[in-house]
């Protein structure tokens, strides 16, 4: 799939914002696109797996990511649908992580308020795959203290 859907919608812009700072390693540009108060819920049974709370935490997440693939993740969000309150992505990201690249279809469903994302949930096809992926993983983010 190389062509990408965008819905014409303001909320729909936000979100490829978001994608384009993710591609560029922007965290700045990352954490401008989420309320204070936003939650990042990354699923499953591995060491990024939880609730990540506002934009700096957030960042940490896309930047373990980056760093357990050696730079190598990449998202191409194929389809981003919105309005008034939510956003929806379907997305195929690709990482290469100890020798093994793998490519997988994933579903984004952001909640939005106010111009900013306030709630994501991120729901994987091939949760198991992926729990295994990341598993080993000694340098991904931790949990939040307190």
């Amino acid at each position: 799939m190389s062509e990408s859907f965008i819905a014409d919608h303001p909320n729909a812009k936000l979100i490829a914002k978001l994608y384009k700072a993710r591609t560029e390693s922007d965290w700045d540009g990352i954490a401008s696109c989420f309320s204070d108060d936003a939650i990042w819920q990354y699923p499953g049974h591995n060491p990024l797996a939880r609730d990540y709370h506002g934009p700096d935490d957030i960042v940490t997440f896309f930047q373990g990511v980056k760093r357990l693939t050696d730079q190598s993740f990449g998202v191409n969000p194929a389809y981003i649908m919105a309005n008034d309150d939510v956003a929806m992505v379907y997305e195929l990201p690709t990482g290469r992580r100890r020798g093994v690249t793998m490519s997988w279809d994933s579903m984004h469903l952001y909640e939005i308020k106010d111009g900013k994302i306030t709630y994501a949930k991120i729901f994987q096809r091939v949760q198991y795959s992926l729990d295994a992926y990341w598993w080993n993983g000694a340098d991904a983010p931790r949990p939040r203290e307190g």
